[in-house]
């Protein structure tokens, strides 16, 4: 009965927490790293100099 009640509980707890990640909205984008730090992209800079 306890597994039972653990499965139940993991349950309500994924449920929960993929409907407050459904709830937030995309505003940070995988490819603009300026959108998210107002312009600032000096450290994608820094890191282009080092490897290029």
């Amino acid at each position: 009965m306890r597994s039972i009640s653990e499965r139940a509980r993991w349950r309500s707890d994924l449920f929960a927490a993929k409907d407050r990640a459904a709830r937030r909205s995309p505003d940070l984008s995988a490819t603009q790293h300026s959108a998210q730090h107002g312009g600032d992209d000096t450290m994608n800079d820094k890191i282009s100099g080092a490897l290029g």
